[in-house]
């Protein structure tokens, strides 16, 4: 989370699709990647895996600001990509994507119509029986919600995975305050670092979370990744995986800057349009699909009480609440083999 912070034929049509001179032809390992051009943005999808399983697996990335392919860590190439494809997005605005862009036109709304345009766009070329499987982390948590709580929507989703999803911000930013004391007093009963966590519990106690200002929210969310830091060097949190092409894909495959510069006029445009205010928690219960919630049990971005909130209020009768308990806010690298093989067994289960 960063807070610095069926497709109508008609519309299908004006649709542009770019294939990529890398694309391969095997279909058991494909690499390819998609533009789709709609509504002044070109967004882009990177495909790695098997498309001949008919199951893709299309990853919402945090953010707003970041992008899709981070989360192409080696588990994910060869327990997933072995038996499913698997479909980095970078979202409108964000990543690769680029395009003409304005609070007009990028709105969440926009972007739950652009992944409406990917879709189809997949159907269309890999086939029309594709099955889509959609996981959202951090702010892709909360774009995924917003996107299934349309019911048609959902009808072309087979099952949804939220991962640390901030699909209710006045709720985060609460729960921050109370997992920061939670934390803070275990770490001190425990002697780790004292007197950092006792200036935490000195600083969060001069916050109203009723009354956030804007110094409060960008301490919540920025001072959790220092936090996060502290708890590593504690052994609180187990060591999170370096994979050498993730930094290839993200430092040199793409334009940091101009990735980092469009993301950051996506975040502050998103921010503006009141995203902050936003709660999805009372809506959840139109979501009926099968849903599994992966959570860090020491996430001080998005706490665990989201995912015990949206356990609570999901519609589904299929949805289960897994947490890790060496974890931050992205377990998809602290515990990358647990990680891996609990999404593994929730897709083979659900295929």
């Amino acid at each position: 989370m960063k807070l610095i912070i069926n497709f109508p034929c008609v519309l299908f049509l004006a649709v542009v699709i770019c294939f990529s001179s890398c694309e391969q032809d095997d279909p058991l390992n494909t690499e390819d990647i998609l533009y789709v051009e709609r509504n002044g943005a070109q967004t882009a999808a990177q495909i790695f895996g098997n498309v001949s399983s008919k199951n893709f697996l299309l990853i919402l990335h945090g953010g707003p600001g970041g992008s899709g392919i981070t989360y192409r860590t080696g588990a994910m190439i060869n327990r997933i990509e072995r038996d499913y494809a698997v479909v980095y997005y970078d979202q409108r605005g964000q990543g690769m994507s680029q395009g003409h862009l304005n609070k007009e036109n990028l709105t969440t709304e926009e972007i739950a119509k652009d992944i409406d345009a990917l879709i189809a766009v997949i159907r269309h070329k890999y086939g029309s029986t594709s099955q889509i499987f959609l996981l959202g982390h951090s702010w892709g948590g909360y774009l995924g919600s917003y996107y299934l709580l349309d019911e048609a929507r959902q009808e072309n989703i087979k099952a949804w995975i939220e991962v640390d999803g901030a699909h209710d911000f006045p709720l985060m930013f609460a729960e921050q305050k109370t997992l920061y004391d939670s934390i803070a007093n275990q770490q001190i009963s425990r002697g780790n670092n004292t007197a950092y966590w006792e200036e935490i519990l000195d600083k969060i106690a001069e916050i109203d979370t009723e009354d956030l200002s804007e110094e409060d929210i960008q301490y919540l969310n920025g001072e959790a990744y220092i936090a996060e830091g502290i708890l590593l060097r504690d052994d609180v949190l187990d060591i999170p995986s370096i994979d050498l092409n993730l930094l290839k894909y993200q430092y040199i495959d793409y334009n940091i800057l101009t990735a980092f510069s469009t993301g950051q006029y996506a975040n502050d445009i998103l921010t503006d349009q009141g995203l902050l205010e936003s709660s999805l928690t009372e809506e959840l219960h139109k979501i009926k699909i099968p849903t599994l919630l992966l959570w860090g049990s020491y996430d001080l971005v998005v706490p665990p009480a989201l995912g015990e909130s949206a356990l609570e209020n999901l519609g589904s009768e299929i949805k289960s609440l897994v947490f890790f308990e060496r974890s931050g806010h992205s377990p998809m690298y602290y515990e990358e083999l647990e990680y891996v093989n609990t999404l593994k067994d929730f897709l083979e289960t659900h295929k």
